[in-house]
């Protein structure tokens, strides 16, 4: 839960500097903001999803289904 919400804090952080203007160029600030909006929404809502991807467990059953020739059982 720690890492989760200091992810997205971190997203959160980026966003509110883009659209404060840090973003790399005055012109291109708001949709930086947006991108980085959108990461902190996912990084909160698809924690899960994110965690598993660095899972051997689930990694290996992904990698073994593909080459048994069932085709990818993503979780």
């Amino acid at each position: 839960m720690l890492a989760r919400t200091a992810a997205t804090l971190a997203a959160l952080a980026l966003a509110i500097g883009a659209f404060g203007g840090a973003a790399p160029t005055e012109a291109s600030r708001v949709p930086f903001g947006i991108l980085f909006l959108l990461i902190a929404a996912f990084v909160w809502f698809r924690w899960q999803r994110v965690t598993d991807g660095a899972d051997r467990a689930v990694m290996d059953n992904i990698g073994q289904s593909y080459w048994r020739g069932d085709g990818p059982k993503v979780p």
